[in-house]
């Protein structure tokens, strides 16, 4: 059983105020640019310590409302504390479903929620979209497909403007194809009804959660992927770029600093968009030729 404590500790003794409102806070940064976080703590002396649910998740915060999900006997459940006293406010379980498939060291609630003024949005590999607000009244749910992976379903949902952003790359095919059925759906806040879907034909099972790249003139959303960085047109969903090189297994998500995407995975994947033609053949040969009569021999090969 996991304990929420040294985030919290940290926030609320350093006087954060702006919202964590998604994964790694502000657009996956990591970063809490006004909070002046202590040099120590005691573990002795917690400002509040209470169990929480098994998962992977992490907490989401706005206002005094502190967010997460979890796993209750074998149930899916997203639940609400308050931020200055631990005090548990509500908890909600979704609809019984089959879980996915996850490693042994993932968790069937492994992606973090989006929160925004109104409302909380909550992604689980094993159902899907469920939105709720601050006080826990479920606003609405769409149940999707179930991605296939390696490991199981990781990666958060994002919100840009009215839409909420969901990367759901899959070993599945689609029918009758050896395509992928991996895709972005972007889907509405206020309903859940699709926006628009971009489809990722050539991904397969990813873990990387996109961040937002907004530059002078546009915005983009950046997703780390199979083998490849892209970036898409937003609102539109439309993609604009690609940069090949990567592994199959992506996991960390890109961040954005300095006008720059800044992206890894856990190894180099072979390629790249700038390849170096290989000398003539000629040329990795003609050492063998012994004799300089510009032929080669068997004996000179061996």
């Amino acid at each position: 059983m996991r304990m929420i404590l040294a985030t919290l500790l940290i926030l609320q003794v350093s006087g954060f105020t702006a919202e964590w409102s998604r994964l790694r806070g502000p657009n996956g940064s990591g970063v809490a640019a006004s909070a002046k976080p202590p040099l120590q703590l005691d573990p002795a002396k917690p400002t509040w310590k209470v169990p929480a649910l098994t998962g992977h998740s992490s907490p989401v915060l706005w206002g005094n409302h502190l967010f997460l999900t979890g796993i209750e006997q074998s149930r899916l459940a997203t639940y609400a504390h308050d931020k200055i006293t631990g005090k548990r406010l509500w908890k909600r379980l979704a609809p019984v479903v089959e879980l996915e498939r996850v490693h042994e060291a993932s968790s069937h609630a492994a992606p973090t929620p989006v929160v925004d003024e109104d409302r909380l949005y909550v992604y689980f590999g094993s159902y899907g979209l469920l939105c709720y607000d601050h006080a826990g009244k479920l606003l609405w749910q769409r149940q999707l497909p179930v991605p296939r992976t390696l490991y199981g379903t990781s990666s958060s949902p994002i919100a840009f403007g009215g839409l909420i952003l969901l990367v759901l790359d899959d070993d599945h095919n689609l029918p009758d194809s050896r395509l992928s059925r991996s895709k972005i759906l972007a889907v509405h806040k206020a309903t859940g009804e699709t926006a628009w879907e971009t489809a990722r034909p050539f991904h397969r099972s990813g873990w990387s959660t996109p961040v937002l790249w907004k530059q002078t003139d546009r915005t983009e959303l950046v997703v780390l992927g199979n083998g490849a960085l892209r970036g898409y047109a937003l609102p539109s969903g439309r993609e604009q770029w690609q940069v090949t090189g990567f592994s199959r297994e992506t996991i960390s998500a890109p961040i954005i600093g300095n006008d720059m995407v800044i992206a890894s995975a856990s190894r180099r994947g072979g390629g790249g968009n700038e390849r170096i033609d290989p000398e003539p053949f000629w040329k990795s040969v003609i050492h063998f030729d012994a004799n300089k009569d510009g032929k080669l021999q068997r004996q000179e090969m061996t």
